[in-house]
């Protein structure tokens, strides 16, 4: 329990004042630009609310990262990038089951189209 409070509370902590929202209003535009914490487990992006799912025991290492390559994969979103690593990786084998899943739908899709003549372009 006591693990788990401090992770929550240093997770708060290195992002105290990283969330912000800027609306900027223009003549001919209306935009809203938001910079929150971009959150990455085992490499799998997840939210505020799978957040809670993750155990504490379970965390190797949490890294915050503020500048580099990896920005030009979530742009235009400009908050700081945090990166937590777990033993049971269990973020990253929900989502490869799920992409099996997809695949393996999309093959049975493509089966039934060919046996009926039917050609997908």
């Amino acid at each position: 329990m006591k693990k788990k409070l401090l992770f929550f509370v240093f997770l708060l902590v290195s992002l105290q004042g990283k969330a912000q929202q800027t609306i900027t209003w223009d003549s001919d535009i209306d935009s809203v630009t938001l910079a929150y914490p971009i959150i990455f487990v085992d490499g799998v992006e997840i939210g505020d609310e799978d957040m809670a799912k993750i155990d504490t025991a379970d965390v190797v290492s949490i890294n915050i990262l503020k500048d580099g390559p990896i920005y030009d994969l979530v742009a235009p979103r400009t908050g700081k990038i945090v990166m937590v690593k777990t033993k049971s990786k269990i973020f990253l084998k929900q989502w490869l089951l799920r992409k099996q899943f997809i695949d393996d739908m999309y093959k049975r899709k493509q089966e039934k189209t060919h046996q009926k003549g039917i050609v997908i372009r």
